[in-house]
């Protein structure tokens, strides 16, 4: 079991390090770790009017290109039903939701923002 709590660990350090990176690009946070039934919510953040889910990788040793892959459409489907259940229990009046995904590395100017990086699908 130490595997998974330092993989715990190791996760919890990347949603702060992006959650520390989004509140200096304008970012309010909030919620971190917000759980539906199903799925979870790295962090729930508010740009302007926008509200917006963002899921967080951390990554030690692998390459940021085999973590862009690691959000497939299950992942995404699972964030999106989550983000539903945020919403009708948060209601806010926002205009528009947006799905960001933020990629840390080890160093502190190791991090990867992607915008909108993905959609519901119709």
């Amino acid at each position: 079991m130490q595997g998974r709590s330092s993989t715990t660990s190791l996760g919890r350090l990347g949603e702060a390090r992006a959650a520390d990176f989004l509140e200096r690009e304008g970012y309010t946070i909030l919620k971190r770790n917000f759980r539906s039934r199903r799925a979870e919510i790295d962090i729930v953040a508010r740009k302007g009017s926008a509200l917006v889910f963002v899921e967080v990788k951390h990554w030690t040793t692998i390459g940021i290109e085999g973590l862009e892959y690691a959000i497939d459409r299950r992942k995404q489907r699972k964030i999106i039903e989550a983000s539903k259940a945020f919403m009708k229990e948060n209601a806010g009046g926002e205009r528009s939701v947006r799905y960001d995904v933020v990629f840390v590395g080890r160093g502190d100017t190791e991090v990867k923002h992607i915008v909108d990086a993905f959609a519901e699908q119709a």
